[in-house]
């Protein structure tokens, strides 16, 4: 069963980096059937050019983590795992420069919360990832990596960053 979970989260990664490279989904897009077609109800949040291009490569790391912690989880190496989550994903993950405080100022008190939150939901994937040394439940890990996720989908889909002047 193991493999199965491990292709079936291997097969969804180039999906997500589409749609997080562009800010929204395909599928996200179904559900608005109801509106125009080039209707967007998200709140778009302006960010300088330098913080915008951090932000953007901020969220690729994000990305990059996930895919680094399945490929991981994959060959059951979940020190590995835990490690890509925690650098990528976790509190300590830098976001531009100045740290945390890059983009902060620009973002909606919503927006950081949802960020806050992907955060916090790392931390306790990362102890889910620790503890499947011993227990090897990846329903766990799936279960916790949905929670990081969600916060990611949930911020996307809320939010659209434009790119200000310098």
């Amino acid at each position: 069963m193991k493999p199965l979970i491990a292709l079936c989260m291997t097969a969804t990664l180039p999906a997500l980096a589409f749609a997080m490279s562009h800010g929204h989904s395909e599928h996200h897009q179904m559900h608005q059937d109801h509106l125009p077609s080039n209707a967007d109800s998200r709140e778009i949040v302006e960010f300088p050019a330098p913080v915008y291009e951090h932000t953007l490569k901020s969220m690729r790391e994000h990305l990059e983590a996930i895919h680094t912690m399945i490929e991981a989880v994959a060959s059951e190496d979940y020190a590995k795992a835990s490690l890509a989550a925690e650098k990528g994903l976790g509190i300590g993950h830098q976001h531009g420069p100045d740290g945390l405080q890059s983009g902060h100022a620009f973002m909606p008190m919503g927006m950081r919360q949802l960020g806050h939150q992907m955060h916090m939901n790392a931390r306790e994937l990362v102890v889910t990832l620790n503890n499947a040394e011993v227990t090897g439940d990846t329903t766990a890990i799936l279960n916790s990596v949905s929670q990081v996720t969600q916060a990611c989908v949930s911020c996307h889909r809320a939010y659209q960053l434009k790119k200000g002047d310098d």
